[in-house]
This record gives C-alpha cells, structure tokens and sequence, in this order.
C-alpha cells in the first residue's frame, strides 16, 4: 500500500512540475498579445466633406423680399406690433421657458414662505423646551410658582405652537397644489 501511495505521489508532483514548465506567465502572454496588436495595420478612416454632416440653414432659407417690393401697410402695422410686444409665439420654446420661469418664481415664493413658518414654529417649540427644561430641573422654581405660572405659561405655548402647526401644514398644502397645477399645466419637474 505504501509503495502506492508513494507511485500517485511522484506521479502528482510530476505533472505539476510539467504544467507549470509549459504555462506561460501572464506577463508574458500580455507582451505577445501587444506584440500581435502592434503587428497588425491600424485601418485609417479619411473623412471628407461628404461623411460630416452639414448645416445649411442659411441655404434652405427662403431669400428675403427685395427691399423696393411694397408691403401692405396692415401687414408692417402687425409686424411692428409684433416686434414691440416681443412676446413669444404661442406653442414656441421660448412661450414655454417663460412659463416655466413663471411657475418657478410661484413656487419659489410659496416655499420660502413654508420656510419661514416651519422655522417659526421650530423657535417656539425651541423656546417651550427650554421653559420646560428651566422649569422642571429648578425645585425652588417648582416650589415658589406652585404650578400655576407655568401651567398658564404650558398652555398659551401649546396653543401657539397648534396654531403655527396649523399654519405650516396650509401653506404646505398650498405649495402641493401649487406645483400640482404646474403639472397639470405643463411646467417641467425642474419648477418644484
């Protein structure tokens, strides 16, 4: 049995030793890979005037009406009032950035206004803690006041704070069917 196992372990380190005599490193099979690339002539592509792609606006441009050809004074009227109004044609890209614009400058307004009551109900929760705080870790406070300040001081805060709660969830609303509408209108997602 020995003699065996002896026979399958040379045989193993045998092959083993073979394998890796013939296995080539990876470096050296990457510097054959770059060697076959090099050989290899780069396709050049010579571009000419006919592969780029040309912009003839100016081409396809129907040639203005000489200048002696005269036009009916309705038709100079319109376009002079055109011109004064500079307002976008209606369905046109500028109509729609201008809307768009508009829509923002509504939206940007309502949530500065949410922000300026969100942050004046933080500092009256703020200032309800700090009473509190004041109140319940001074015992002589406890004890002088006898609960009744406090308890009055308790609630006038809680109904200011309920009421500022009030506040920011209507203009919140208000702001949700403010950029609803501007959906529904066309405004795009970059208004909110």
């Amino acid at each position: 049995m020995k003699r065996i196992n002896v026979w399958v372990v040379l045989a193993v380190f045998a092959a083993m030793t073979a394998g890796m005599a013939v296995a080539q490193s990876l470096g050296d099979v990457a510097r054959e890979q770059r060697k076959k690339k090099a050989d290899k002539p780069v396709p050049t592509k010579v571009y000419t005037d006919d592969d780029i792609p040309s912009d003839n606006r100016l081409k396809d441009k129907p040639a203005e009406a000489p200048a002696n050809t005269a036009a009916s004074p309705d038709a100079k009227n319109a376009d002079a009032k055109a011109a004064a109004d500079k307002k976008p044609a209606p369905g046109s890209v500028d109509e729609y950035k201008e809307k768009a614009a508009e829509w923002k400058k509504k939206i940007d307004a309502e949530k500065k206004v949410v922000e300026g009551l969100q942050q004046q109900l933080d500092g009256l929760q703020q200032q309800y803690r700090l009473r509190a705080t004041a109140y319940y870790t001074d015992a002589g406070l406890r004890l002088r006041d006898g609960g009744s300040k406090w308890g009055d001081d308790e609630q006038s805060f809680r109904k200011a704070i309920d009421e500022k709660q009030k506040e920011v969830d209507a203009a919140k609303q208000k702001l949700a069917d403010l950029q609803d509408e501007a959906h529904r209108a066309g405004a795009p997602n970059s208004v909110e």
